[in-house]
């Protein structure tokens, strides 16, 4: 008696089956077959998805079926050598087909087997779900469309399948159906056939409408953005984010961080670094930048003198003396006017008083200090040989221009 058999599954193929390097059996239950010929493999490559149909047999790119009596449902073994399992980089198919044909004869008046004519049904509607899983595949039209036919007209070179006037059938489209080249932008193209004519068509010129590339904008677009924190060139091409401060103390003291004017500020403020008002010598040709010249006219033209005793509370404004600068020291001075009959002599004048003696008749006495320091003598020109006379010094001082000017 014959295997007896019935058809309780619609499964005509298995899923995908994934390779995982070290798998070699995938089983295509509960798909029943009538011989090892009845299954068709396919495997396929995951990326691009690209399908080879495998062919059965011993080697390292065939596949054994492991079934030992048919009909029957189980597993197949890839590759069949069983050497180097398939990768997860591809997946197969198993697929029943079976021939469409019909072997079984049935003679007249012969004997009446029930698993023979079990089997032409079982094998007729194997058939019937091996058709219907092409059918599954195919392009169909909605349920409601009817008087609508789908045959495809006879191929025609470099031309496009279309419906008719009246959507009723497929035809060849007709007229210039070439692509005109290049593919103008309003029909989704480049309006060019080259790269900078394309770019030019598209507006995205390189230097006129975009940034073309470049090696530092490539390093800011690099860097992860923040709150308070400034962009610093490490190099060409290079770049990292450093600190941002609002730091009046300048306690972070860091080699890595730029703190705001307004810190900057209250720093110098706090410190006390020339304070507005302050009034400082400048031997320069312009006034600096924050600072206003000094123009008093009551202090024009004065020498400096040091003061380490006036208090300073009246300290501001206190001047002395009578003769301008240019008129003290800019030209000569008679000294030692006297009548005699000595030959041609010169006077030696001090600008100190010698203590607790007499100054001489050939010294004339300069200042009011009565201690002993170190005399400061000029001599007068040659004078005399008879008769009145005067003797004169040249005070023709050496001197610069020095302006005064006030802290803003």
């Amino acid at each position: 008696m014959g295997y007896s058999m019935t058809v309780t599954s619609t499964t005509t193929k298995t899923a995908a089956l994934p390779g995982n390097s070290s798998t070699f059996t995938y089983s295509f239950a509960p798909m029943v077959v009538y011989a090892s010929t009845n299954i068709v493999v396919t495997k396929t490559t995951v990326t691009g998805g690209a399908e080879e149909t495998l062919t059965e047999g011993t080697g390292a790119n065939n596949y054994s079926v492991n079934i030992t009596t048919y009909p029957a449902t189980g597993s197949i073994t890839y590759p069949a050598d069983q050497v180097t399992p398939m990768t997860s980089s591809f997946t197969l198919t198993i697929k029943r087909v079976l021939p469409i044909t019909q072997t079984i004869d049935l003679a007249n008046q012969g004997g009446y087997f029930p698993d023979t004519q079990e089997t032409i049904a079982d094998k007729g509607t194997i058939v019937d779900l091996q058709q219907q899983e092409v059918l599954d595949r195919s392009l169909t039209l909605p349920v409601s469309v009817t008087g609508v036919s789908v045959e495809l007209p006879v191929p025609s070179a470099l031309t496009g399948l279309r419906w008719n006037a009246t959507a009723t059938a497929i035809e060849n489209g007709s007229g210039d159906t070439t692509v005109a080249i290049p593919v103008s932008v309003v029909q989704g193209g480049t309006g060019s056939t080259t790269a900078g004519g394309a770019r030019t068509a598209l507006g995205v010129v390189i230097g006129t409408d975009v940034q073309a590339f470049d090696a530092e904008l490539a390093a800011v677009a690099g860097l992860t953005s923040a709150d308070n924190k400034i962009i610093q060139f490490t190099g060409t091409g290079t770049a990292k984010v450093i600190d941002y401060l609002d730091d009046d103390t300048m306690a972070a003291n860091s080699a890595e961080a730029v703190v705001s004017q307004q810190s900057i500020v209250a720093y110098i403020t706090a410190q006390g670094v020339l304070p507005t008002g302050t009034v400082l010598l400048f031997y320069q040709e312009t006034v600096p930048t924050g600072w206003t010249r000094v123009t008093t006219a009551a202090i024009d033209k004065h020498a400096l003198v040091i003061d380490t005793q006036t208090a300073l509370g009246s300290f501001t404004g206190t001047k002395g003396g009578a003769n301008a600068f240019a008129t003290a020291f800019n030209g000569t001075i008679a000294s030692g006017s006297h009548a005699g009959t000595a030959p041609a002599h010169t006077h030696d004048l001090s600008t100190n008083w010698f203590n607790g003696g007499s100054a001489g008749a050939d010294r004339e006495r300069w200042g009011s200090d009565s201690s002993d320091i170190a005399a400061i003598t000029k001599t007068t020109a040659s004078g005399g040989a008879g008769g009145s006379h005067t003797h004169v010094m040249d005070l023709q001082v050496a001197y610069i221009n020095l302006f005064l000017a006030s802290k803003n």
